[in-house]
């Protein structure tokens, strides 16, 4: 009994197997013609204006990917096709949709199409004494159809949806005329941490657009001392630095299975800079608290760079970006006060940041 049970396992397991290993087959025949095996006069068309005038329709045939399918290479379909076609009495097919592997898809080759039965001239005239529409031009029927035109298969997704993170340094450079001290703490805010969300778009041409909001974070602290040189506390000051923008993007996909994605875009927003220090003051006999300097300054900025990502899944990705964010500001917010600056303050960062992908078929 143990032994009835496995086989019945095993046999239902294997006939899974190859049932999923076939493409699925859909007919729909509407006149009956004798089985004919297809032979070298058998004709593929992709126009119904190739098509001869002397033609009856037999039906419709639809060959799918039918899950988890292996033998569906083109010449493997077109030959299944030809056997479908013949075993329904036809000896041509007038291909209405030809889809081709795709990574966002089928891995298969699939196609639609209507079943033909190309007549001799004895044919014509048995049948036109029981069909007055028997052998008429197929462009004539009353079957709604159109040419086939092949759509070259997407091989980018409709939208990509990315974070990331990494290393940004400020391309602005220090004012000349501060002392060697001051450099010195203001180099401490050009290299910082880079990080940005962003959403794009691709159509068809493979262009698009992007949109994206970024940061540039960096922070520093260390003791404060008076003009004596004598501690008088600590000191924290942070800068960010926040970018926000549309842009224009341009895609391609390459590599074997179109797994690799280069892109480059370019486009305007708007910057903001936002700094905040704090002054803990303990170590005097005149005062002891904190002391919260704030500064923010705003321009309108752009943004240009060029990535590349590499498909794990149909779904998912990761990337690599390389870009350039510009901006100046003229002048400030400092605890209130507008000031004008002398000489503008550039706000830009290049940028080096890696991250995940999502992708939206």
């Amino acid at each position: 009994m143990k032994r009835n049970y496995i086989s019945l396992i095993i046999f239902i397991i294997t006939t899974l197997v190859l049932a999923s290993c076939s493409p699925n087959v859909s007919k729909n025949i509407t006149k009956n013609y004798l089985p004919q095996i297809p032979d070298t006069n058998f004709k593929f068309y992709y126009y119904s204006n190739d098509v001869p005038v002397n033609t009856d329709i037999i039906g419709t045939l639809s060959i799918t990917d039918a899950g988890f399918t292996t033998n569906c290479d083109s010449i493997s379909i077109f030959n299944l096709a030809k056997m479908e076609v013949g075993q329904s009495g036809g000896n041509a097919l007038l291909i209405t949709r030809h889809s081709k592997p795709s990574v966002f898809g089928s891995n298969c080759h699939q196609i639609d199409g209507m079943i033909l039965k190309i007549l001799d001239s004895s044919e014509v005239e048995k049948l036109s004494e029981t069909s007055p529409v028997a052998g008429e031009s197929i462009s004539n029927t009353t079957i709604n159809m159109q040419d086939f035109k092949f759509e070259k298969p997407r091989s980018l997704p409709r939208a990509i949806f990315s974070l990331d993170g990494g290393y940004s340094r400020r391309t602005g450079k220090i004012h000349p005329d501060l002392s060697d001290a001051q450099k010195d703490y203001f180099e401490n805010f050009i290299s910082g941490f880079a990080w940005d969300i962003s959403g794009s778009y691709i159509s068809k041409s493979n262009y698009g657009v992007r949109l994206t909001y970024l940061q540039h974070l960096t922070s520093h602290s260390e003791n404060a001392y008076n003009e004596y040189g004598e501690r008088v506390g600590s000191l924290t000051e942070s800068h960010t630095i926040t970018y926000i923008g549309p842009a224009i993007t341009g895609y391609e996909a390459f590599g074997k299975n179109k797994n690799w994605i280069i892109n480059s875009y370019a486009g305007v927003g708007y910057m903001r800079l936002y700094s905040h220090a704090t002054t803990i003051i303990t170590n005097t006999n005149y005062f002891d608290g904190t002391i919260d300097d704030f500064i923010t300054g705003s321009t309108i900025g752009y943004q240009a760079g060029i990535g590349l990502d590499y498909k794990i899944t149909p779904l998912l990705g990761v990337g690599i970006n390389a870009e350039l964010i510009g901006g100046q500001i003229k002048e400030i917010e400092s605890n209130g006060y507008t000031v004008f600056l002398e000489q503008t303050e550039g706000i830009g960062q290049f940028r080096i940041i890696a991250g995940i992908r999502y992708y939206i078929k």
